[in-house]
């Protein structure tokens, strides 16, 4: 059950985006990574994709993407849409979502990280369908972003026949905070 209205909940994200400048940093670092790996992704999907913290980042990295984001959370697609009127931002459930545009990197951020142990089942069997979209898209790269380790060896063990770990990176502690991104592993999809 909602203890805030929609109104302010979306006044939260905004004022969440808006105050903390590591915010974007975690992005911004991360594309440079992915860009010193030599790729220039020309249209990128950020899955669950929340107020768009990913767009500043890689938009600043790489200008000439396009920049798509989905979330479940009309509010926070409502933030996106105002603070980055230039990305394409969509509302609905990513599983069930079709594209005609091919894309050459899948962002998902935290994704696979759980809201609570409590729920660990059924968080396994979205993560699954999830998993299976994404194999379903057959993207160029993919990067996941996890703060357990358990992810990543569940994530691994779904897409190891289609997808391998090319390169993996620790946030560096100056990056870090209490909604930290521990580590991101970007995938090639297997040829």
């Amino acid at each position: 059950m909602l203890t805030h209205s929609w109104v302010e909940l979306k006044k939260l994200a905004k004022e969440n985006s808006e105050n903390n400048p590591w915010w974007y940093s975690q992005p911004e670092y991360l594309a440079e990574k992915i860009k010193e790996q030599g790729i220039e992704p020309k249209n990128i999907l950020d899955v669950g994709c929340g107020d768009g913290r990913f767009y500043k980042g890689f938009k600043q990295v790489f200008p000439e993407s396009k920049f798509y984001g989905i979330d479940v959370f009309e509010f926070q697609i409502q933030v996106a849409k105002e603070a980055f009127p230039d990305g394409i931002w969509d509302t609905g459930y990513f599983q069930v979502k079709t594209y005609d545009v091919p894309f050459d990197l899948l962002i998902c951020a935290g994704l696979f990280n759980p809201v609570s142990f409590e729920y660990w089942p059924k968080q396994i069997k979205v993560a699954m369908s999830i998993c299976a979209k994404i194999r379903q898209m057959a993207s160029e790269y993919l990067l996941i972003t996890v703060d357990f380790n358990i992810h990543k060896i569940f994530i691994h063990e779904y897409l190891r026949d289609m997808y391998k770990i090319t390169k993996e990176w620790q946030v560096p502690d100056h990056l870090k905070n209490e909604n930290q991104i521990l580590a991101a592993f970007l995938y090639e999809r297997i040829k």
